[in-house]
């Protein structure tokens, strides 16, 4: 198993690949896990140190940095014998993975979720807007022995990109259920700024372009007008961090706009547990991992309208859609939504598409499938 990002960065793909592992683990599987040099260890990983080995070796940020990686892996996997080579984004760890597959004549296994074949010209997202990414994603698609995106809104991507459709697959991301990680800590919300009389309206996610924080920020004076203490709380860090605090601060909006920054998961939880409405503003995403739990909690939701969205989303059924880039359409979808919400109680929601079992069961047939037609 390889990816280009490991924690402390915490996010859809680094809890899929974390969860993914640990399940492969769990059914006799011997993982060798390799991420970047600065990766750090899970303590949720350590019940599973004898099966998982952890490697922070990986050095993606220059062509002598691949060759390092490329060697490393090699000296650590030489008394191995391995059935495949799983990564996870296809740049830039297929630059590592593609020539140890052919050394070690390996099927290789490419997992998707975003990022290395997406593309957004109206936030500047996505690798293969670069020349040299594309050609070099597009080789290491080729070669792929198997194509998985997280949705099926993904598979044109994946088409564009260079892969094939007899090799891509859908697998979407798996969750745990609410109640394993629900976390009730009225002190830790009142450090918060967060009371019983709130309305709690919260994004959370990477503080990304693509994610469109700033568009529930500039929502965020008529929510408040119209929703009656409403508090906006976007957790979540990133490199649109330090300018959405400073737009904030700008608005006079503070005491009623929070950033809690990075948090931990146990944080994550009490979050989910606490807030009364779930927003997700995105421009462009695969199957954020934050979404699928809000919809575990029982949330009601208001996301953007896009193919992704739609795909697990009824609109005014599980959440209320609206276009992408439009702050007052999004404020009008969430006071509309308190107004509902104030009448009616939801419970968490069933959601076994999104099942953490399933995608490892659907991965191991993956496995099996590959290491067959190799064999």
């Amino acid at each position: 198993m390889l990816t280009s990002t490991f924690y402390p960065t915490i996010g859809g793909a680094e809890f899929m690949a974390l969860e993914l592992t640990k399940g492969l683990a769990a059914r006799g599987f011997a993982v060798s896990f390799f991420a970047p040099e600065k990766s750090v260890t899970p303590i949720s990983w350590q019940e599973w140190k004898e099966q998982i080995e952890m490697h922070p070796v990986l050095t993606m940020t220059s062509a002598i940095g691949i060759v390092i990686s490329a060697y490393r892996i090699l000296r650590i996997l030489t008394a191995q014998a391995l059935c495949a080579i799983h990564l996870h984004f296809a740049f830039p760890t297929g630059l590592v993975a593609l020539p140890l597959g052919l050394i070690k004549r390996l099927p290789i296994v490419v997992t998707s979720h975003g990022s290395d074949i997406q593309k957004s010209d109206i936030v500047a997202y996505g690798s293969r807007r670069k020349r040299i990414k594309s050609v070099l994603t597009r080789v290491i698609l080729n070669h792929a022995a198997i194509h998985v995106v997280v949705s099926k809104a993904m598979v044109p991507d994946a088409l564009a990109a260079g892969s094939s459709r007899e090799k891509i697959r859908v697998i979407y991301p798996g969750v745990r259920d609410a109640p394993m990680h629900r976390v009730r800590r009225p002190e830790a919300l009142r450090a918060l700024g967060i009371f019983p009389r709130d309305f709690v309206i919260l994004f959370l996610g990477r503080m990304v372009a693509k994610k469109a924080p700033e568009d529930l920020i500039k929502a965020a004076p008529i929510i408040i007008e119209n929703v009656r203490n409403a508090k906006i709380i976007i957790a979540g860090d990133g490199p649109e961090l330090a300018r959405l605090q400073h737009l904030v601060a700008d608005s006079g909006l503070g005491d009623r706009v929070k950033f809690p920054g990075k948090i931990t998961d146990a944080d994550k939880g009490m979050l989910l547990d606490r807030c009364n409405v779930f927003v997700i503003p995105s421009i462009v995403e695969g199957t954020p991992h934050a979404l699928l739990e809000a919809l575990a909690f029982g949330k009601p939701v208001v996301a953007t309208n896009i193919p992704s969205f739609v795909e697990i989303l009824s609109h005014r059924k599980d959440a209320i859609l609206v276009p992408v880039q439009s702050p007052e359409k999004l404020a009008d979808a969430v006071i509309q939504t308190a107004k509902k919400i104030r009448r009616i109680s939801r419970a968490p929601r069933q959601i076994n598409t999104f099942n953490i079992d399933r995608m490892v069961e659907s991965y191991i047939k993956v496995y099996e499938e590959v290491t067959k037609a190799s064999s």
